[in-house]
C-alpha cells in the first residue's frame, strides 16, 4: 500500500470507527465530554475529507485549546500544515502527534518530509524512514578573482572540494579542501586550507554545528619596482631579498541554532589562535569573534528565507574591537531554482564568517562585498551554480581603494 492509499486507509472505514470509540480513552483529563469529543472528531474528519485545510487547521487548533488534545487531531492538524507546504509548522504537529502515538507509520512518514523540506537533514535521517547513502554530496568549485588595480593584484585563482557524509544517520560531517594562489607585484601567495563541521541534532529542536579549520598561508615578497612605494610612510624600505613569510591559522568555531516554526536563531563563537614566522623571527597573535545570527521564514518553509548575521571581532585580549554584519536574501522561484544575495559591510578587522568556513586573513582591509548565487538542480544527483562577488578593499600602506570581482562556478554531486 503506498503513502497517500495508507492516509485514505487511516481516516476512512475501521479508521474512524477506532476514533469516535476509542478516543473518549486517550483524552486528556482536560477535554470537555465524551459527546463534544465525539462531535469534534467528526467535524475534524469532514474537513479532512473535503480537504478544506484552513479551516481543519483553525478548528484543530481551536479544539486543542480547548483541552481536545489526542493523536488524530494532531495529525490531521499536521497533514493540513504540510499540505499548504508549511513545513516548519506541520513538523512541530506531527511531532506531539508521536508523543501519543510513537510508531505510527503515517505520522513518522510525513514528519521525515517535513524535515527534509525544512532542510533539516540529519534529524530526516534519524528517523531511518529510508536507506540513504552514506555520502549525501561532493562539490567541486573553481573561481577566479579580478582587480581593478591590475597592476598592483594580479588575477588570483582558487579550487574547493567538498564532501558531506552522515555517520551512522545520527549526524553529518562536512569537509572542504581549498587551494588558492595569487601573484601580486610585490610577490607570491599561496594558501592551503582544510575545513571540518559537524551539525547534531540535540533534543528541543536545538543544532549544535562544531567546526575546525587549518590554514597554511606562504607569501614570498619581492622589491617592488621603482616608483611604487608599498611600504608605510617614514620606514625603511624592504631588504632586497626578504625571506618568505608562513603563516599558520588554528581556527575553533561553533553556532548553537534554535529552530521554530517562523525563524531559526544561532547564537556562534569563533576562537583563532595565528603564528607567523620570517627569517626565523615569529609572532603570535588571537581573535575571537562572537556572532548572532537571526532567519526568518515568512512562509514557513524554505522557499523564501532573509535573515542577519551581525559580528562581533575582536584581536589580541580585547585591545582592538569592531563590528560587522551581513544580511542575506534566499529564494526558491522555482523547485529547482535558487537565488541566493548576500551583502556583508565591515566597520573594522577582517573577520571569519559562516561558522568558521570563510577565512579573510589579506592584509588589506575589506569594507564590503556583494555576493550572489545561483543554483540550479538538473536531477536528483546533480546540481551546477555560479557565484559572482565584488568586493570593495582598503590598500594596507597606502589607502587608497580598489575592488576585486570573483566569478565562480561549482558542481553538486549526490550519489
Amino acid at each position: 500500500m503506498n503513502f497517500k492509499a495508507r492516509i485514505r486507509f487511516v481516516f476512512t472505514g475501521f479508521g474512524l470507527f477506532l476514533y469516535l470509540f476509542v478516543l473518549p480513552q486517550v483524552s486528556t483529563p482536560g477535554a470537555d465530554t465524551t459527546s463534544d469529543t465525539v462531535n469534534t472528531e467528526s467535524r475534524s474528519y469532514q474537513l479532512y475529507s473535503e480537504k478544506n485545510w484552513n479551516k481543519l487547521i483553525q478548528f484543530d487548533r481551536e479544539a486543542i485549546s480547548r483541552g481536545q488534545d489526542y493523536f488524530y487531531i494532531r495529525l490531521r492538524t499536521g497533514i493540513g500544515l504540510f499540505e499548504q507546504k508549511k513545513y516548519r509548522a506541520a513538523l512541530t504537529q506531527l511531532r506531539v502527534a508521536l508523543e501519543f502515538n510513537a510508531r505510527d507509520e503515517t505520522a513518522l512518514e510525513y514528519l521525515y518530509y517535513c524535515y527534509l523540506y525544512s532542510g533539516r537533514f540529519e534529524e530526516a535521517r534519524k528517523l531511518n524512514w529510508k536507506k540513504l547513502p552514506a555520502v549525501s554530496a561532493i562539490t567541486f568549485e573553481y573561481g577566479n578573482k579580478s582587480s581593478d588595480s591590475s597592476r598592483l593584484f594580479h588575477n588570483a585563482n582558487y579550487i574547493n572540494a567538498g564532501l558531506e557524509q552522515y555517520i551512522n544517520n545520527r549526524f553529518s560531517l562536512f569537509h572542504a579542501f581549498t587551494w588558492f594562489g595569487q601573484t601580486e607585484l610585490v610577490g607570491a601567495k599561496i594558501q592551503l586550507q582544510y575545513y571540518i563541521r559537524a551539525n547534531i541534532p540535540l533534543k528541543n529542536n536545538f543544532l549544535f554545528s562544531p567546526a575546525f579549520q587549518y590554514v597554511f598561508s606562504s607569501f614570498v615578497p619581492v622589491p617592488p619596482p621603482d616608483g611604487i612605494p608599498m611600504n608605510p610612510p617614514g620606514t625603511p624600505p624592504p631588504p632586497s631579498n626578504p625571506p618568505p613569510i608562513n603563516q599558520n591559522y588554528f581556527i575553533f568555531s561553533f553556532l548553537l541554532t534554535k529552530h521554530m516554526p517562523w525563524l531559526d536563531i544561532g547564537i556562534g563563537s569563533t576562537a583563532v589562535f595565528a603564528d607567523s614566522s620570517s627569517g626565523g623571527a615569529k609572532n603570535t597573535s588571537t581573535q575571537y569573534i562572537n556572532d548572532l545570527k537571526i532567519v526568518l521564514y515568512p512562509l514557513q518553509n524554505n522557499r523564501i528565507a532573509v535573515g542577519c548575521d551581525g559580528i562581533i571581532h575582536s584581536a589580541n585580549a580585547y585591545q582592538s574591537v569592531s563590528n560587522a554584519f551581513s544580511p542575506f536574501l534566499s529564494v526558491w522561484p522555482h523547485t529547482k531554482i535558487n537565488v541566493l544575495v548576500n551583502y556583508f559591510r565591515n566597520q573594522g578587522m577582517n573577520t571569519i564568517e559562516n561558522n568558521g568556513y570563510l577565512v579573510n586573513n589579506s592584509n588589506d582591509f575589506t569594507r564590503t562585498r556583494w555576493t550572489a548565487i545561483c543554483s540550479y538542480t538538473l536531477n536528483r544527483h546533480l546540481a551546477i551554480y555560479a557565484l559572482y562577488e565584488l568586493e570593495n578593499n582598503i590598500e594596507e600602506y597606502q589607502g587608497f581603494r580598489y575592488n576585486y570581482t570573483l566569478m565562480g562556478a561549482g558542481i553538486r554531486i549526490m550519489p
